[in-house]
Order: C-alpha cells, then structure tokens, then sequence
C-alpha cells in the first residue's frame, strides 16, 4: 500500500507494480479526487477507483461515476460496507455506490 498527501503527488509518482486498486479520497490537497482521477484515466490507468468522499448528495455520485470512478463510499463508512464495495468493483461491477 502507497499512500500519497496530494492528487498532485499520486499523479506524479511512477506506475505501482500489481496495484489492483485506487481508495480515493475525494477532497485531497492540490487538486480534487475528481480531476485526479480524470487524469489518471487519460494516462490510460485503468486501475479501479473507489472514492471515499464526505459528500453524498445525488450530484456528487453522479459527478464520481462520471469521472470515471468504478466506486463511491460515503464517510463515516463501515470496515463491512467499504470492504463490500472493493470486493464488487474488483470482481468486475462498473459502478457500485
């Protein structure tokens, strides 16, 4: 596991050989999860993305599905619910909110 402290960092960083996942926060420093993860898709990063976010109203999980994320967490989450989520994006659901 890597951890980053801006979208600007894991943008810059190298590839992560066998990483099988992406838990984005959404509201990271320097540049939003969202145009993180739109840049990671134009680099051709096809890695799954699952956004842990505090915003939760229906424009938000519409703006995370169309950016290209392939899951949506909402915070506070539970181990049970986040663990769930990676568990279907990685078996291969497109979306799961």
């Amino acid at each position: 596991m890597r951890e980053y402290h801006s979208g600007v960092d894991l943008i810059k960083a190298p590839p992560i050989p066998n990483a099988d996942r992406i838990l984005m926060d959404t509201g990271v420093p320097r540049m939003s999860g969202l145009d993180v993860t739109k840049a990671l898709r134009e680099r051709g990063v096809t890695i799954p993305i699952v956004a842990l976010t505090a915003y939760s109203n229906q424009s938000d999980v519409y703006a995370h599905r169309e950016a290209s994320m392939n899951g949506f967490v909402s915070k506070p989450v539970s181990e049970d619910i986040l663990m769930d989520v990676i568990e279907k994006v990685l078996s291969g659901e497109s979306w799961v909110a």
